[in-house]
């Protein structure tokens, strides 16, 4: 089962051009991550970005256990 996780993360720098969507995968297919910037019109730091972070799961069941033995929130 694919499972994805969202979050909002704030940094002090961009990460590229503004509704681009850079992705990055793990190199033995673990997961695999997109973000990008959220534009906001001030250009005021820090920045925002959506993170979507894809992986593979037994179950749902087990997704939650696994995010729970990292620390994760399930909301």
């Amino acid at each position: 089962m694919r499972c994805v996780a969202n979050y909002e993360v704030k940094a002090e720098v961009s990460v590229f051009e503004d509704d681009r969507w850079m992705a990055i995968k793990h190199p033995n297919g673990l997961f695999r991550a997109r973000i990008r910037n959220i534009v906001r019109k001030d250009f005021s730091s820090p920045f925002c970005f959506p993170l979507h972070l894809y992986f593979d799961v037994p179950s749902l069941d087990e997704a939650a256990d696994i995010a729970e033995e990292k620390g994760w929130q399930i909301v």
